[in-house]
């Protein structure tokens, strides 16, 4: 492969990869941990800047990884096909008033039949403009300039008080249509964590520029920010609370503590605001409120 015709290297899916101009898929990977894996991603890295930019396969670009369900479709598919052999051996030995539960059995032996299947076709990817997921009902695209919200939740899960492992899900909406969604364990989620990281930060830009001609912008459903400070509704038993407003120039305290935001204000009681993180646009809102906080730091005298 010529040098000349090396578009970009890129560490995704725990593998350095190697793109070609003009191509959507790598055409070389290795796994990260093999012998100078690390140095042909950082020669490659100081070959290419400086090369005319050619122009990447499809709107969305290059393909830097796909992130699909394949363990869960087999979980599905050892299901549904035990659901049904218990069937065929049941059915000819059990009485006429025990059909209704063999009916169920079988029906349930057909969703995770089904449900194996959408999970083995169903495919998402992240792209150097977009993302794009497949499934057997078809094919949907979001570009980054039309990314409007996105979530992210880390749920830890536990079998018989023993920590299994944690369930990472990133939700992307456009701003008008249906998201696409992808989910890992714990120990595969770089891929999807560096996605939040991008996403937030292309989410945040936009609303600091629309700061410029909009006084206040929602956050969460009971938060929103402006260049003065954080505007949150007070929580009450009963009824909608009062609106309170956390300024910056009384330098608020910030703690993200149990899949929380804190926000209070020393000396100033009932000033305190709880945000999820879990909660819709709650990672952009963060990085435009660190922009907000550190503006207004550096305009106090």
């Amino acid at each position: 492969v010529p040098v000349s015709s090396l578009a970009r290297a890129g560490h995704f899916e725990h593998k350095v990869s190697l793109w070609r101009d003009g191509e959507e898929r790598p055409f070389f990977s290795v796994p990260v941990d093999a012998p100078n894996a690390v140095v042909l991603f950082w020669l490659v890295g100081r070959l290419v800047p400086g090369k005319p930019k050619a122009t990447a396969a499809g709107e969305l670009g290059r393909i830097l990884f796909i992130q699909r369900a394949r363990k869960r479709a087999v979980y599905c598919l050892l299901g549904g096909l035990a659901l049904t052999a218990a069937v065929f051996w049941l059915s000819g030995s059990m009485p006429p008033s025990d059909r209704p539960f063999v009916l169920a059995m079988g029906a349930g032996g057909v969703l995770c039949l089904l449900a194996a299947v959408f999970l083995w076709t169903k495919a998402c990817r992240r792209h150097e403009h977009g993302l794009s997921m497949s499934t057997l009902f078809g094919r949907r695209e979001i570009l980054y300039t039309d990314v409007a919200r996105m979530s992210y939740s880390a749920v830890q899960t536990y079998h018989n008080g023993i920590y299994t492992g944690t369930q990472i899900t990133l939700v992307a909406w456009p701003a008008a249509g249906k998201p696409i969604t992808f989910s890992a364990q714990s120990q595969d989620s770089e891929d999807i964590d560096n996605l939040r990281e991008d996403l937030a930060r292309r989410i945040a830009g936009k609303l600091y520029a629309r700061l410029a001609y909009e006084r206040e912008l929602p956050w969460t459903p009971r938060v929103a920010l402006s260049r003065e400070g954080i505007r949150f509704e007070k929580e009450k038993f009963v009824g909608r609370g009062e609106m309170m407003l956390v300024r910056f120039s009384e330098n608020p305290q910030i703690e993200i503590k149990s899949g929380l935001l804190h926000v209070s204000v020393p000396g100033r009681k009932g000033a305190q605001v709880w945000i999820p993180c879990t909660a819709e646009n709650f990672y952009p809102g963060f990085l435009l409120l660190q922009t907000l906080l550190h503006e207004t730091a550096a305009n106090q005298p």
